[in-house]
């Protein structure tokens, strides 16, 4: 058995002795508290005999538990530490990658702007350019068939799937990107919300103070 599964098991142990205690410190206040109200000063006396140490119990019990889980956070802290700083930092590197590869993904989006301007302009000239020569070919009074060349119809095809498969899948990146870790919860904010905890948990039996 390892030094930090020895300290949590006595912390368990040291945790339900506390418990115990403070469940009777409380049944042992309600009492005193009803025989004052009552004034009934033999009761009281006899209560107080026969529960005679028992505050100094609870408030050695408490410490107990406090120095347990003091020597638990060293010790947690010597072994997990370090394995926490490098987490951090792989994690840290992976957000840094995660930045870079929005920025890609952005600056990718913008050349297919940019692409999507320059079809849409070139298609422009092809349309002018047509009918300046159809024109042309009027004017001149030219009989034979001029043969201009056939759109290509598997560009809108190919565009219209390309189309539909980037949609999906920059709608998944936006989730995958919004529900990567809670918003506004850090690695130290959760370690701050969990130290709270803690403290909430510790503080819970403290009330006859």
């Amino acid at each position: 058995m390892t030094m930090i599964k020895k300290i949590e098991t006595e912390l368990l142990a040291a945790k339900a002795t506390l418990s115990e205690i403070s469940g009777r410190f409380k049944e042992f206040s309600d009492t005193q508290a009803r025989l004052s109200a009552d004034g009934d000063l033999l009761g009281l006396a006899r209560l107080n005999k026969e529960h005679t140490g028992l505050e100094d119990s609870l408030l050695a019990a408490d410490d107990t538990v406090r120095a347990l889980e003091s020597r638990l956070s060293v010790l947690r802290q010597a072994e997990y530490r370090p394995q926490f700083d490098k987490a951090h930092k792989t994690h840290l590197g992976a957000v840094q990658a995660e930045t870079k590869a929005a920025e890609k993904l952005l600056a990718a989006i913008d050349a297919v702007f940019s692409a999507a301007t320059d079809m849409q302009n070139l298609s422009d000239e092809v349309a002018a350019t047509y009918h300046a020569a159809r024109d042309l070919h009027n004017r001149a009074g030219l009989d034979h068939e001029l043969r201009w060349p056939a759109p290509d119809g598997q560009i809108p095809i190919k565009i219209s799937d390309r189309m539909n498969s980037l949609r999906d899948e920059l709608v998944r990146t936006i989730r995958l990107y919004e529900d990567r870790l809670p918003q506004s919860q850090s690695l130290e904010g959760l370690r701050i919300i969990e130290q709270q905890q803690e403290e909430l948990v510790r503080n819970s039996g403290r009330g006859f103070r």
